[in-house]
Parts: structure tokens; C-alpha cells; sequence
């Protein structure tokens, strides 16, 4: 059995309609701030597809209006399933702008926990889409998706583990300084905790210059 849903979304941005359009409607842009790999046809009735570990996923975009409206809806699946993306953006003052975004469609068995996770998710990927455009407008990022098993831990254990290992406090705190080690013995102390939520946290590096050496590893707090 199908249940609809929707989820409304609005925040500012620090950039014109141009700017936003661009993040949300050009492959290597949405991959700088959403999620997995992304390919756009840029034209009304054209493919806009998210690779994410290997499931890929297509959409048929049925608003392409440059600086104002894109949207996009999956086919309808077997079990009535679907999803919708509208993105609405309004130009202010200033050289801001206003994105609203709503997700809509139907959803199956356990219905209510996806549109809570969906619920969940969207504030981060604002906020990640927000400092991308104030830090790295015009920039592309490249994507990396990684997963490990949970070994029946909770979400709690799993993120005590995470953030123990950026040697970051628990609560993550707005502003605090994580530190990661790579195989080659260089650890980066750029990277500054720029989101914490009830399932996700973020971390934003200052670009090019984040590497520094070291024979230890660092020290966590």
C-alpha cells in the first residue's frame, strides 16, 4: 500500500538566481553540495540521473525555466511508488535569493520512517548547499561515497565512533576543529565543523591548504 507525502523547504542564499540555478541544475554543481554523481540534460523532458555506490536512479525533468523553476518526477514503479523535486527561486536584495523546495510523491511499506529520514536530511543538504555557494560559488567538488557495516551498533554508538575518530567533541560543537589521518602520514587540520544534526554532521576545509605533516597521530578530544 502507497502513502503520499510532501516536505516543504526554504532558506536564503548568498547568491542570485543565476548562481542557484547553476548549483541545482548542472551535474558536477549538485555534486558539490547533494549527493552521489549527477547528470543533467539540460532541456524540459530530459534525464537527470544520481549515481549513489553504484544504484542509480533517473528522473524525466519536467520544468527547465534557467534562473526560476526545475523539477523532475521518477517513473512510477511496480508498487506505485514515485518522487517529485520542484525548485522554486526567487531573486532579493541584496544579490540573495530564496529557494523553496518541495519533494513530493509516494512512498510504501514504512512509510513514515523514509519521510522522517527524507524530513531529516533535507536541512542538512540547505545548509551544505549554502556554504557552497558563499565559500566555493563557480567551484566543483568531486563526490566520495563511502560505506562500512554498522555491526549492530546503534546510531549512537556509529557516530560516537565517527566523531572519536575526527578527534571532534561529542556534541559536536559548531566551530570545533577536526583532524583526520591518511595512509601517507599526513594529517589535515583544516577542516572545521560547520553542522551538527540528529542524524548528520558536516565539516568544511579550507581549500589547497589543509595538509600538514606528522608522525603522530593527533590527539583526541
Amino acid at each position: 500500500m502507497t502513502h503520499p507525502f510532501e516536505i516543504e523547504q526554504e532558506t536564503t542564499l548568498p547568491a542570485s538566481p543565476e548562481q542557484v540555478w547553476g548549483a541545482i541544475s548542472t551535474g558536477p554543481r549538485i555534486d558539490s553540495w547533494f549527493m552521489g554523481r549527477n547528470e543533467v540534460e539540460p532541456r524540459e523532458g530530459g534525464v537527470a540521473a544520481m549515481d549513489t555506490g553504484g544504484h542509480r536512479e533517473a528522473a524525466v525533468i519536467n520544468a527547465y525555466e534557467p534562473g526560476k523553476r526545475f523539477a523532475t518526477r521518477t517513473p512510477t514503479g511496480d508498487d506505485g511508488r514515485f518522487m517529485a523535486f520542484e525548485n522554486l527561486i526567487e531573486g532579493r536584495d541584496g544579490g540573495s535569493s530564496v529557494l523553496r523546495v518541495v519533494q513530493s510523491g509516494l512512498l510504501g511499506d514504512g512509510w513514515q520512517d523514509e519521510c522522517d529520514a527524507l524530513r531529516c536530511g533535507w536541512p542538512f543538504h540547505l545548509h551544505t548547499l549554502r556554504e557552497y555557494l558563499t565559500h566555493f560559488p563557480g567551484r566543483t567538488g568531486v563526490p566520495v561515497f563511502a560505506v562500512a557495516p554498522s555491526d549492530g551498533r546503534s546510531v549512537q554508538e556509529v557516530r560516537a565512533v565517527l566523531t572519536h575518530g575526527l578527534s571532534l567533541p561529542d556534541p559536536v560543537a559548531l566551530g570545533a576543529r577536526a583532524h583526520g589521518r591518511t595512509p601517507s602520514r599526513w594529517t589535515c587540520r583544516c577542516w572545521t565543523a560547520r553542522w551538527s544534526g540528529r542524524r548528520t554532521s558536516a565539516s568544511r576545509s579550507a581549500p589547497l591548504t589543509g595538509f600538514t605533516p606528522s608522525s603522530t597521530p593527533p590527539t583526541p578530544r
